[in-house]
């Protein structure tokens, strides 16, 4: 997409979107469902392709076995980082209660 519109110019610009197709039933969702449910860290032996494809099967195949009730991809913040900004989540859908 680029060119010209009336006295608009458009830089050439590449839009692009991403499905990946499931099934309800099979997904999986970021919230805690229950108490004492564990917590735990995937992460790959190493940064190689074939270490990371071995965890993400491995997870996968965890899912599709019922034993991982929910998920949360981490980020470059770490396991705090992701927590802090899921409980503003959560407050913010609390009476009285703001997310900043």
């Amino acid at each position: 997409m680029s060119g010209t519109f009336l006295d608009l110019d458009v830089p050439p610009t590449l839009i692009s979107f991403a499905v990946a197709p499931a099934k309800a039933p099979g997904l999986i969702s970021t919230d805690f469902k229950a108490a004492n449910h564990g917590v735990y860290l995937f992460k790959p032996a190493d940064d190689s392709f074939d270490a990371i494809r071995a965890t993400w099967r491995q997870f996968h195949a965890y899912c599709k076995a019922g034993k991982i009730a929910s998920a949360w991809a981490i980020s470059g913040g770490g396991v705090a980082g992701e927590t802090e900004e899921d409980e503003l989540r959560q407050q913010s859908r609390l009476p009285g209660f703001r997310q900043y």
